[in-house]
């Protein structure tokens, strides 16, 4: 697929949460600085076309309200990097407009092909300490885990790529980024929903906070009154993808 007509598709997406929104509500967040986040992803599909690999779909982790820096992408139904390759799950590291990295997750070549079937799994980012004869330097690590779907079965395995950082916390992320810049790039009428059903905070303490809010990414049938604006998928952002 061009890279024009990937664009054209992602123009299609919008998101349902203002892009103001912060992290966490000050009633639940953690005291301290935020050292793991977790995106738990739900796609609901109404069918596929599994000789041409639909629907196509991405999500994205970023590090902050950007994807000027460092972000995560998981293709699913399809891989783009070195080359377009249908069905699996690859996941993608990025640093703004530089891809630094990528590898297949599970199931290459293996299209979706079972109409209702819901895909669930996990996208997660982690500020550690690495330790070495040179001294203690932050990492940022990016992972997917709990992969879930009728066509590819269940997955425990936990991927991890992490990459030196100035970060001392993960406070600047935004749930609003996950929501702009994901979306469905090919098939979206084969999509009944995509949402984040769940955020997990983790505090340099110890302390989980989670947010069980329903976050629609794309929805056949809107019922959600308390996100009415629509904000349009900003595809300049993803240029370079």
């Amino acid at each position: 697929m061009s890279a024009n007509r990937r664009l054209a598709f992602l123009a299609l997406c919008v998101a349902l949460l203002p892009a103001s929104k912060p992290a966490f509500s000050q009633d639940t967040a953690p005291v301290k600085a935020i050292v793991d986040v977790t995106v738990d992803w739900e796609i609901k599909l109404i069918q596929t076309v599994a000789d041409k690999s639909l629907p196509q779909i991405i999500t994205v982790l970023s590090q902050d309200a950007t994807v000027d820096h460092r972000f995560h992408i998981l293709e699913i139904n399809h891989a783009t990097a070195p080359n377009f390759v249908a069905g699996g799950f690859q996941e993608q590291n990025w640093n703004g407009k530089t891809r630094t990295s990528y590898k297949a997750v599970n199931a290459p070549g293996v299209s979706l092909n079972r109409a209702g079937e819901a895909v669930r799994f996990r996208q997660s980012m982690a500020l550690r300490d690495v330790t070495t004869d040179a001294g203690t330097t932050k990492y940022l690590y990016f992972g997917i885990r709990e992969l879930q779907s009728d066509t590819w079965g269940s997955s425990t395995n936990f991927t991890r790529s992490g990459s030196p950082t100035k970060l001392t916390s993960l406070n600047s992320f935004n749930i609003a980024t996950c929501l702009r810049e994901s979306g469905i790039v090919a098939g979206s009428d084969r999509v009944e929903y995509m949402k984040i059903d769940r955020i997990e905070y983790t505090d340099i303490s110890g302390k989980i906070v989670n947010d069980s809010t329903d976050y629609f990414v794309k929805s056949a049938s809107l019922t959600t009154t308390s996100e009415t604006k629509l904000t349009p998928f900003e595809v300049d952002r993803l240029t370079a993808y």
